[in-house]
């Protein structure tokens, strides 16, 4: 029974890890060009799964986070990017596309260079539009646990332009 459970949550990870759809043999088909296509899941049984000798894991036994998500430093982090990216900026479209992309990149690799963050996840969202005095509702909808998951966001408007950016922390146990 216990080494049952052992092999389910062996199992359970490396699926995990690997991103593979199911367990079970995968069908690679090959494509002119040297090319392969997508994987085709054809059986899932655990049983067939390569065994490369017991897997042993150690409990963390750590059920929540030593610190929570700190909203009044992303806050601040969000606030320092958009005003510094876009004070002086004008609308174009292909310019807030890619800038779109790369203040999301510059505020995620600021907050994970925040200490005692280990085990969050973060997802951040921002968008950027021209300011033409219309009424705007963004909303978001996420599954998450109260206690532990949180999240910030900032609003940022010149003449031109206005931007919202969004960081959402999921904690993993």
């Amino acid at each position: 029974m216990a080494s049952d459970l052992a092999k389910d949550r062996a199992a359970r990870n490396l699926r995990k890890q690997s991103n593979a759809p199911a367990t079970g043999h995968f069908q690679m088909k090959h494509l002119p060009g040297g090319r392969f296509s997508q994987p085709i899941s054809s059986v899932s049984q655990i049983d067939e799964l390569p065994h490369h000798g017991a897997v042993k894991l150690e409990n963390s036994y750590q059920l929540g986070p030593h610190r929570n998500f700190p909203v009044a430093e992303v806050h601040k982090i969000l606030k320092d990017v958009l005003e510094g990216y876009l004070a002086e900026e004008r609308y174009e479209e292909d310019f807030a596309r890619e800038m779109s992309k790369n203040i999301s990149q510059v505020i995620r690799g600021r907050i994970k260079e925040l200490q005692a963050l280990g085990r969050y996840k973060f997802v951040v969202v921002s968008s950027i539009g021209m300011n033409g005095g219309h009424g705007l509702a963004i909303s978001s909808r996420c599954l998450w646990n109260d206690a532990t998951d949180n999240f910030a966001s900032y609003q940022f408007r010149n003449n031109s332009l206005y931007a919202v950016a969004t960081v959402f922390a999921i904690y993993l146990d």
